[in-house]
This record gives structure tokens, C-alpha cells and sequence, in this order.
């Protein structure tokens, strides 16, 4: 199951849905991972701390609750960075590289349906 590391920990994830495989791939499925990661890039470019910080803040808490660790810890640092008054484009190459790792790595896990 955690052959999709460092982008899914699959065991992560299932077990904070009880530990209901199936229930956790459809939750995965419908984790539009794309659309909040460029809700949050439109925030780092508009240089509005509040909107960085409640972007990542729930991209964060997706992440971390479906097993995303990657994805989660970026989005805890730009937060976190957000919150001093950090200008935060110098985490977007990186979130950009996570997202484009995470959305093959999801979309292989739900065909192979394990």
C-alpha cells in the first residue's frame, strides 16, 4: 500500500476513514487537488496574506487527512510562513512540483483500485 510514497501514504489515509479502503478511494477520487492548489498559487501571486493562509490552511487539512504528507507539509509551510508576513513565492516551484507528482500517483492508485 505504500508504494506511492512520498506523494500517498495510503495506510494514513485509511485509517482515518476507519479503515474502509473503498470509502477512502472514493474520497480520493473527488479531491480536486488541482483546482485548491491553484486557488492557492492565485493567492501567493496576489499577495493577500489572509487568502494565502486560509488556501493553504485547507488544502493542508485535505492533504493530511487523506494521506498526502508531501502536499501537507508544503501547505503547513506556506501557511505557517504566511502567518509572519513571509512573501511566499518562493514556494511555488515547489508546490507545483508536488501537485504535479500527487496527480498521476492518485489517479494510478484509484485505477488499480488497492
Amino acid at each position: 500500500m505504500s508504494d506511492y510514497l512520498p506523494h500517498i501514504n495510503v495506510d494514513e489515509g485509511v485509517k482515518r476513514v476507519a479503515n474502509n479502503k473503498k470509502l477512502y478511494l472514493t474520497l480520493l477520487g473527488r479531491f480536486n487537488a488541482r483546482q485548491m492548489t491553484d486557488d492557492l498559487l492565485k493567492a501567493i501571486n496576489s499577495k493577500d496574506s489572509t487568502s494565502i493562509i486560509q488556501a493553504a490552511h485547507a488544502l493542508q487539512g485535505a492533504a493530511g487527512n487523506l494521506g498526502l504528507p508531501a502536499l501537507r507539509d508544503i501547505t503547513s509551510t506556506i501557511e505557517l510562513e504566511a502567518k509572519k508576513g513571509t512573501d511566499c513565492d518562493s514556494f511555488i516551484d515547489s508546490l507545483v512540483v508536488t501537485i504535479d507528482g500527487l496527480e498521476p500517483a492518485i489517479k494510478e492508485l484509484i485505477e488499480k483500485g488497492n
